[in-house]
């Protein structure tokens, strides 16, 4: 269009042509600006437990039309974002050997991996087993040993009480005969009619006879009325009662060579094989799987929001549908943020509270097979 005709303030210029090395100048913009949006999102992840939910980005919807998660962000003012892992409520017990057993190896495992339990169930054997039996039965012959030495000692203390009860009878008869002859010797010799040595034979008959009902009475009174207060009677007892003593230390000894399942749950892991030594980490690990919590850490400024009863959602790269949950236990103790990491330069080295959700059954049923799995959780928090 040619243009000398218009007034100079409207006068149209038309741009000079594209030339290639503009071209270039306009696609080093572009890349720069990709190189930006991917920098971005690889650290989004690393501030998430720092700038809480609505930081997060939510996972798309498949195509099975399963419940998809909300690609909208959570809105911080009705919610309270949380790091947080799958666990048991009861937790996982390390099933350990008594100290008893440490040096002794595994005999017998039971139990494998994944497999049911319930409380009271046989899980190992250790190898000094059979010795514990034979030390019980031994512990066990010797208690009856006893009962029959008590039994003994019971019918030679009857049987001394009868020969005593005996030669106090045959005693007193003794002296009173002996009695009849002296007072016979005496009005004898009074008439002259007996000499003086047999009023003294008669005298002396007399003392030996009264010598003998003395002790005959003294051995009767050695033996109390009630025989089980007999010194005999009684070390008799106390062995008995040491024989028990031993035999209930070898029942508990040979049941220490036995590890049962305290709960009722499931076998996660075995650590040690036939053969080997336990160690420090138990025989096998055990959880009751019939109830799972969401072990959550808030920031400790936001703790306040979260009250018991917050109904909390809970995501996970493995989960292929969302959990749902509630409150159930806030801490009390200020802790360090423990389940991303500890390193105390990074940003996430924060203090936090640990909060506990216990997952509804149709979750639970999911989150068994996710023992500490890492989540992100999402707490409805109330005004």
């Amino acid at each position: 269009m040619k243009d000398e005709g218009l007034p100079k303030e409207v006068q149209i210029s038309s741009p000079p042509p594209t030339t290639a090395r503009n071209r270039t100048a306009w696609w080093k913009i572009v890349c720069v600006i990709l190189l930006i949006a991917a920098g971005a999102a690889a650290i989004t992840p690393r501030l998430m437990p720092v700038l809480g939910a609505g930081q997060v980005a939510a996972a798309q919807p498949d195509d099975a039309g399963s419940q998809t998660i909300p690609s909208a962000a959570p809105d911080l003012g009705t919610q309270v974002a949380a790091l947080g892992r799958l666990e048991p409520a009861g937790g996982v017990l390390e099933l350990a050997i008594p100290q008893s057993g440490l040096d002794a190896p595994v005999r017998n495992l039971i139990v494998e991996s994944g497999m049911d339990v319930r409380q009271g169930d046989l899980i190992t054997t250790l190898s000094t087993q059979p010795q514990m039996k034979a030390a019980l039965r031994r512990a066990e012959a010797e208690i009856v040993a006893q009962e029959i030495e008590i039994q003994r000692v019971l019918n030679t203390l009857t049987q001394t009480r009868i020969d005593a009860n005996a030669s106090l009878l045959i005693a007193t008869a003794r002296r009173a005969e002996s009695e009849r002859v002296l007072s016979r010797q005496k009005r004898l010799q009074k008439g002259a009619s007996v000499s003086l040595a047999a009023l003294e034979e008669a005298r002396t008959e007399y003392d030996v006879a009264t010598a003998e009902l003395h002790q005959a009475k003294a051995q009767l009174a050695r033996l109390p009325e009630d025989l089980s207060q007999h010194p005999d009677y009684l070390a008799a007892m106390q062995a008995h009662v040491l024989a028990k003593i031993n035999r209930d230390r070898a029942q508990l000894d040979l049941e220490e060579t036995s590890l049962r399942s305290p709960i009722n749950g499931t076998v996660i892991e075995t650590v040690v094989l036939p053969g080997e030594r336990p160690g420090n980490d138990g025989v096998v690990r055990l959880a009751d799987l019939s109830a799972m919590v969401v072990r959550m850490e808030i920031h400790q400024n936001r703790i306040h929001r979260i009250k018991l009863g917050d109904h909390v959602t809970v995501q996970g790269e493995a989960l292929e549908t969302p959990l749902q949950g509630k409150v159930t236990a806030i801490g009390l103790e200020v802790l360090d943020q423990g389940i991303i990491g500890t390193d105390p330069v990074a940003a996430n080295n924060a203090r936090v509270f640990e909060v506990t959700a216990t997952l509804n059954p149709p979750s639970t049923a999911i989150a068994a097979r996710f023992i500490n799995l890492h989540v992100l959780a999402a707490i409805e928090v109330r005004p």
